[in-house]
């Protein structure tokens, strides 16, 4: 019983949220630093109409607002993800796009329908699109660096087919509570995002590196499978990523049994984890901490925590007993 509530508390407040938009004129906006980061102007493609929502998505693909890039009526400022420009983005996403969707427009269709819907159905923007961005950025500039991005390009193309396949199974429903919060490709660009990310920042710290799919990637011989704690990417300054989130995302790892955990998170701070003991060393520059956790590989139970800001990347590790 309990569940069919909290269903239909779900679906009212998205009922609500819909409505609110729809009759909203201006877009929403995200500052960080007084700079415009963020922002989302979805409710000009939704209409609301004898009990039934419309959402026109109008031309399909990347769009530009100034100095934002993005699509489906959420616009970034590409300094957030590593993109730099605009023009650095578009060239990055069409060079991705080609090499892992046989059908580019399908493919646009469901990624930007499904980010507004998690945005209608959570009120906040999930990330989906962010850690796209910020994949397709970074597989670019890898490849640019003579790294073999083939692994994750594969990987990326048969993930994203499987969830097209799920999407339509579940759209042909015709059920709202079928299609909303579904994220499941929004889970899986969180931790392709931190790995290539990691792999990007090893390399240009002169690293050798091989990208894989168990390790995610090899620096210099030592395997380390990488994940992402779920925070809201825009808002990271302010979020605080709880001791189960961490302490899942290591589970994860732990059972893949690589020579390095390594998490993306939203902070460095000292915290206990659920489940296991650890040892925290003291936080530095992600260079110093990647070096330390490589040095710790033979041990198997090493944790490298790493953590990006406006002054560049930190990392921490974490022992676990």
């Amino acid at each position: 019983m309990s569940e069919k509530l909290d269903q239909k508390k779900r679906l009212e407040a998205f009922v609500l949220r819909v409505w609110s938009l729809s009759k909203r004129k201006e877009p929403v906006v995200v500052r960080l630093n007084n700079e415009k980061v963020f922002e989302c102007d979805v409710g000009k493609l939704l209409t609301l109409g004898n009990g039934k929502l419309s959402i026109d998505l109008g031309q399909l693909g990347l769009k530009t607002k100034g100095d934002l890039i993005g699509m489906a009526g959420f616009f970034y400022n590409p300094k957030i993800f590593w993109g730099e420009t605009v023009e650095n983005v578009a060239r990055s996403w069409d060079w991705v796009l080609e090499r892992i969707s046989p059908d580019a427009e399908h493919f646009k269709t469901i990624l930007e329908a499904e980010a507004i819907l998690e945005f209608l159905s959570s009120g906040v923007e999930e990330g989906l699109l962010f850690y796209l961005f910020s994949l397709v950025v970074d597989l670019h500039e890898l490849d640019s660096l003579d790294v073999d991005v083939s692994p994750k390009i594969s990987e990326l193309r048969s993930q994203t087919k499987g969830h097209l396949r799920k999407y339509e199974k579940l759209r042909q429903k015709n059920k709202v509570q079928s299609l909303v919060g579904i994220g499941h490709l929004r889970r899986y660009m969180a931790d392709l995002s931190s790995e290539c990310r990691l792999a990007r920042l090893s390399k240009e710290y002169g690293y050798e590196v091989r990208l894989g799919k168990h390790p995610d990637l090899t620096v210099n011989d030592t395997g380390i499978e990488a994940k992402r704690v779920r925070g809201k990417p825009l808002l990271h300054e302010a979020d605080h990523v709880s001791v189960s989130d961490l302490s899942n995302a290591i589970k994860r790892g732990v059972r893949q049994r690589a020579d390095v955990i390594a998490i993306q998170v939203s902070s460095l701070q000292k915290r206990k984890v659920k489940d296991f003991r650890t040892v925290w060393t003291g936080s530095d520059t992600l260079r110093n901490a990647l070096k330390t956790a490589l040095a710790f590989k033979n041990e198997g139970r090493c944790v490298l925590l790493f953590c990006g800001t406006n002054k560049g990347y930190f990392g921490r590790v974490v022992l676990l007993k």
